[in-house]
């Protein structure tokens, strides 16, 4: 079941050929709430000039749960549905960090294997949190 997304990209892999796809890129973001979602396959290639969008913006596109793929943060998005939103300013790092402090944290892989047991969680955010 499709459904409108509002996703903060926070990183993009670099295209790769694909048999099936074309070419390809792996795009990770996040929501206002802190869940992550992984976007494959994106075929940059066929997204149109006015739909491209960068790291640290926000993006409104329809996805569905991608079900060729166990992992519960992976989509599948519509390409013609991609609208680019604002960007996150650059070099403001406080509002990024603000961002980023909603994203689930596991200190050990203990902690993360029983994330994974207990709630499905497979991916990972793991950096030392700065003091403010």
């Amino acid at each position: 079941m499709r459904r409108k997304a509002r996703i903060l990209i926070l990183c993009k892999t670099y295209p790769s050929p694909s048999a099936t796809y074309m070419e390809t890129s792996c795009v990770a973001g996040m929501d206002a709430n802190g869940n992550l979602i992984r976007l494959y396959p994106v075929p940059f290639r066929l997204v149109t000039e006015d739909q491209q969008f960068s790291k640290w913006q926000w993006i409104e596109a329809a996805i569905e749960k991608n079900v060729g793929d166990h992992r519960p943060e992976s989509h599948k998005i519509g390409v013609d549905t991609i609208q680019p939103r604002e960007r996150l300013p650059a070099g403001n790092w406080k509002l990024r960090r603000e961002m980023l402090d909603k994203l689930p944290i596991y200190e050990s892989f203990e902690a993360l294997e029983q994330a994974r047991l207990d709630f499905n969680v497979t991916a990972v955010v793991q950096f030392p949190r700065t003091p403010r």
